[in-house]
């Protein structure tokens, strides 16, 4: 995604520790993370996906309005908080069809 200059968020129910040792297992290369502990509703309480607010924080943090992204679903979460967010979706794709279809 870098060589095509493409920002990358990662939404994630994952807590911080959790994220942060598979981003360093998978190798990729992110602009910004949205973990579970995030966002909070009170004291002891996380709002995750399927809220839309963790990718209406994502969009925050890369800068960008949410007619400028695609989400990657991989779970019903997923596709729930991107629609929530007003995101447009590609569910399970083929690594191979993310970039033809992120140039458009």
């Amino acid at each position: 995604m870098k060589s095509h200059d493409v920002k990358v968020c990662i939404v994630t129910t994952l807590g911080k520790a959790d994220h942060t040792k598979w981003l360093k297992k998978s190798h990729i290369a992110v602009d910004c993370v949205v973990g579970g502990g995030d966002i909070r509703s009170g004291m002891f309480s996380f709002i995750k996906k399927p809220n839309p607010r963790p990718m209406l924080l994502g969009l925050e943090r890369l800068g960008c309005d949410s007619d400028a992204v695609l989400s990657v679903c991989t779970k019903v979460i997923d596709k729930e908080a991107s629609e929530g967010a007003g995101i447009d979706i590609i569910v399970n794709p083929n690594p191979k069809d993310i970039i033809p279809l992120l140039s458009k």
